[in-house]
């Protein structure tokens, strides 16, 4: 507009004007000029753009890898990030189980490593909170059973080992409240549970890992168990299927022949408890730390009357293997002990107490007689004539107590009578020769008993058994012996000579035991 304005004052008052056209003309110029501006703003805009480097294109991703080879890389990675590396790649692979390999590997080099830590979601586990019915548990005695959790409770776990630690609550927890239902109304179960009870308070036991047999009432078995609980439950799970059958045999025996012979048997089982330590130093620690001193070298088992415990220890458990089957054997001698001391009354049963036997030959030669079950097939029996104690008999005459003096030996009189027959002999030397004596007698007053009840011993069983029940009734000895043997006692040496001579001939195979008992229709 400035143009026409412009064009408009230049031209004379005479000169007509032509506005239209002034008009047009202005137009063309302002539109001529706007293309111009357009036409540069246009060409800086291709300049500016030409000057922008052109991107590169976008990398290919890598090909997936094969799932077998990462396997393999991250199980033999050296660090955390070398396996951090692959376990992106198995993240890629969408592949859960994979990953969480990978990544627990990553954990598992560092502990601390943020990401593994988020992928697994790593924590502990709350009992009372991630395991239902815990808590009511916890208020039974059964709680005394919950350590292994409160154990894997106390450290950090990744999300699939506290599944698995669930899992295994869910597999146990039916059991633990059937059997605290059952310690509520049995006997047996509520005498484990109180037992159990006391122990965490005792010296040694406080701390002692064990697992529990309970499926041969009386006996309840304290199985010293250590490592995994795959482990723990492999060690309990022998002990029960190696121990069972024997317990079954010796039990069936002592109801058929020991208890007909008392008082007045029990109107209820005793509890009969035994502790089965993971070998011989664990065995010797308990014996230090629980009452200040170790057992005699060699010793397998032991029977504590004032606590009413059995103690033993065995390494391996193999059936028909001769060292457990030995190590059983002399757990059994102790319970015949315990037997005997729930047993042996002089007031007609009203108190028990094998401090009521008046001899030491017939404590531990009944002890040891009812021990000798041995493997025969699939079955366990009875058979005394097997022991290895026949081999014994062969020892020299002065390291054995002749029978006239072992049958008159007053209860636990055998240390004495032994020390007096190693006279002078000092050190190491004395001890051995007071363990040869010792265990020789259990020997011979074993073997005498089987004489005494070998079927072809015309009535020398009955005869036995009249003096067992004297004993029984805390009025064995001396006069009881002769009483019911007349004349035996008589015969002085040549006792052992006839004793010994029998043994012989069991041993050589010149007496056929097995053809004798069945011959006899007897069962000893």
């Amino acid at each position: 507009m400035l143009a026409i304005a412009v064009f408009l004052f230049k031209r004379g008052d005479d000169e007509p004007v032509d506005h239209a056209a002034a008009i047009a003309a202005a137009a063309e110029a302002e539109s001529a000029a706007a293309a111009a501006a357009v036409e540069e703003a246009a060409a800086k805009a291709a300049a500016a753009a030409a000057a922008i480097p052109t991107p590169p294109p976008a990398p290919k991703e890598p090909p997936l890898p094969d799932r077998e080879t990462l396997r393999r890389q991250v199980r033999t990675a050296a660090s955390a990030a070398e396996a951090a590396t692959l376990a992106i790649d198995a993240d890629r692979l969408k592949d859960e189980k994979l990953s969480e390999e990978c990544w627990t590997r990553v954990f598992q080099l560092d502990a601390d490593h943020p990401q593994a830590r988020a992928k697994l979601d790593v924590r502990k586990l709350a009992p009372a909170d991630d395991l239902e019915g815990f808590s009511d548990v916890v208020r039974t005695p059964q709680k005394v059973a919950l350590q292994s959790f409160y154990d894997e409770a106390s450290q950090e776990l990744t999300r699939s080992g506290r599944a698995e630690v669930v899992k295994r609550w869910n597999e146990v927890r039916p059991a633990l409240e059937e059997r605290a239902a059952k310690g509520k109304s049995d006997p047996f179960f509520k005498a484990i549970d109180a037992l159990r009870g006391t122990l965490v308070e005792r010296p040694f036991f406080a701390k002692l890992e064990y697992e529990m047999v309970e499926s041969r009432p009386p006996y309840a078995l304290f199985v010293e168990v250590a490592g995994t609980p795959a482990e723990r439950e492999k060690r309990r799970a022998a002990v029960e299927a190696g121990y069972s059958p024997y317990l079954e045999a010796f039990d069936k025996r002592i109801r058929s022949y020991l208890l007909p012979l008392t008082p007045k048997p029990p109107a209820e089982d005793p509890f009969l408890p035994v502790f089965i330590f993971l070998n011989e130093k664990r065995y010797q620690d308990y014996q230090v730390e629980d009452h200040g001193g170790r057992g005699s070298p060699g010793m397998r088992a032991h029977y504590e009357p004032w606590s009413k415990q059995s103690f033993t220890w065995t390494t391996v458990i193999k059936p028909g293997l001769g060292a457990f089957e030995s190590g059983v054997q002399t757990l059994l001698h102790e319970l015949t002990h315990a037997w005997i001391d729930r047993l042996a009354s002089s007031d007609g049963g009203e108190s028990c107490a094998i401090g009521e036997l008046n001899t030491h030959w017939f404590s531990e030669g009944i002890a040891e007689y009812m021990s000798y079950h041995f493997r025969d097939g699939e079955m366990i029996k009875f058979q005394p004539w097997r022991s290895g104690r026949l081999a014994e008999t062969g020892r020299t005459a002065k390291l054995r107590v002749g029978l006239k003096r072992a049958l008159a030996m007053p209860l636990h009189g055998l240390n004495a009578v032994a020390a007096t027959m190693v006279g002078d002999v000092e050190g190491e030397q004395r001890d051995g020769l007071i363990s040869t004596i010792s265990s020789g007698f259990y020997a011979d007053m074993s073997n005498f008993i089987l004489w005494l009840n070998f079927p072809a011993g015309a009535n020398r069983a009955a005869q036995w058994k009249e003096y067992a029940k004297a004993e029984l009734f805390g009025e064995g000895g001396d006069a009881a012996f002769k009483r019911c043997f007349p004349g035996l006692l008589e015969q002085g040496a040549e006792l052992d000579a006839i004793v010994d001579e029998f043994v012989k001939q069991i041993a050589g195979g010149k007496i056929n035991a097995y053809k004798e008992v069945q011959k006899a229709g007897s069962d000893f």
